[in-house]
């Protein structure tokens, strides 16, 4: 059945350019536009990234990598978590953004997330649910 799970294949590889292609933007930006949130949310949300790419992959394709519910479970809410503190960060700093700005970036954050993340929901749901006992 070539067309079954298309569409998460497709929103596989969209995920894995995005993902590259952030990983290179944040170790290419000059100084003055780098993140206002600490380095290590930095180096967190690039594992998380990581690690959503392999429930996207796994979703995707019927693999069966880390197959813990309540991993991939704490992902999501770790997932999340992060993200809303960076935008916490990135919205609370002096000169930062405006508040016409911040309503735009905040609701495509939150429809990339979102996006992003139902690979990874999916995965524990209905993938792990059929395969554990």
């Amino acid at each position: 059945m070539i067309t079954e799970r298309l569409i998460w294949k497709v929103l596989f590889f969209i995920i894995l350019a995005v993902t590259i292609y952030s990983i290179f933007i944040a170790i290419s930006l000059e100084e003055i536009v780098q993140p206002a949130h600490p380095w290590q949310f930095s180096i967190l949300i690039t594992v998380i990234d990581l690690l959503m790419l392999i429930s996207s992959f796994n979703y995707a394709f019927k693999a069966r990598y880390i197959p813990f519910p309540l991993f991939w479970k704490g992902l999501l809410v770790i997932y999340f978590a992060c993200n809303a503190i960076i935008m916490y960060y990135e919205f609370t700093i002096p000169f930062g953004y405006t508040t016409e700005e911040m309503l735009i970036v905040g609701h495509l954050t939150l429809i990339s997330l979102i996006v992003f993340s139902l690979p990874t929901y999916f995965y524990y749901k209905e993938d792990l649910a059929i395969h554990l006992p």
